[in-house]
């Protein structure tokens, strides 16, 4: 089970206001925040921005894994976790934290292995009847495990289905691509477009859920900037901060 414990950042934010000084002109002042994701409340936990992350102009054909960007907030006095999230639109959502998995074996013992095994068949019976018989099963054997490991890597998903996501009171949480470190959608049961809405539904340790239909995000191209409009949730205002900002002010350590 991966488990996350979001620390408050309201110093942070507090720092980012008063740094708007007198004559000075924000962002927010000049240009509002083209925000595409869905908000919606569970109890005290708010969630913003909610979207399916941009692909490109073809969007996700069925069966495709669809990463999503979600912002969480804890406006209750006490810790509450995100413990689980589905859709009836594809098979599972997962967590994904972005550690690749380790080789199973070391390439050069596999080629030792091989070696060996060459080395035995040179070394093996005499008789061509009896080896060839045995060859032709250990063919027939090596090909159904090799069918068989194709599918389950097919099948197979790169999150984790079990977790928890823990948020402090007035903490706050991201999960975005950006960061490896985000919810992802598992088997779309149909393509999905821009203009189209997904269904989600999140629940949490206290009890508290919430079904949301969310859009497909936008691309940062089209605002010709890199950084990412992230909800205040104090205000009904957004901020344009970095990926790394948005790990540092948001999920600070993570354990």
């Amino acid at each position: 089970m991966t488990r996350v414990s979001a620390i408050a950042v309201g110093a942070v934010a507090a720092m980012a206001l008063s740094a708007c000084g007198a004559g000075q002109v924000t962002w927010t002042d000049t240009k509002p925040p083209a925000i595409a994701g869905a908000d919606a409340e569970a109890g005290e936990m708010f969630l913003r921005d909610v979207q399916v992350e941009y692909p490109g102009l073809e969007g996700y054909q069925a069966g495709d894994n669809a990463p999503l960007r979600v912002f969480i907030a804890n406006r209750g006095q006490e810790s509450d976790s995100l413990v689980d999230v589905t859709s009836p639109d594809a098979d599972a959502v997962t967590l994904v934290t972005g550690s690749a998995p380790e080789p199973d074996e070391d390439p050069a013992e596999e080629d030792d292995a091989e070696g060996d095994e060459d080395n035995g068949t040179e070394n093996g019976p005499e008789e061509g009847e009896d080896n060839g018989t045995d060859n032709g099963e250990q063919e027939s054997t090596e090909d159904e495990a090799s069918e068989e490991t194709e599918t389950t890597e097919a099948d197979s998903v790169s999150g984790e289905s079990d977790f928890s996501l823990e948020i402090g009171p007035s903490g706050r949480l991201a999960l975005l691509e950006q960061n490896e470190f985000f919810l992802q959608v598992e088997g779309l049961h149909e393509d999905f477009t821009s203009g189209q809405l997904l269904t989600l539904e999140f629940t949490f340790a206290s009890g508290e859920s919430v079904t949301m239909r969310v859009p497909m995000g936008q691309p940062l191209e089209t605002q010709n900037r890199d950084c990412i409009d992230v909800p205040r949730f104090h205000e009904d205002e957004y901020e344009c901060l970095y990926p790394f900002e948005i790990e540092e002010e948001y999920n600070g350590e993570s354990a």
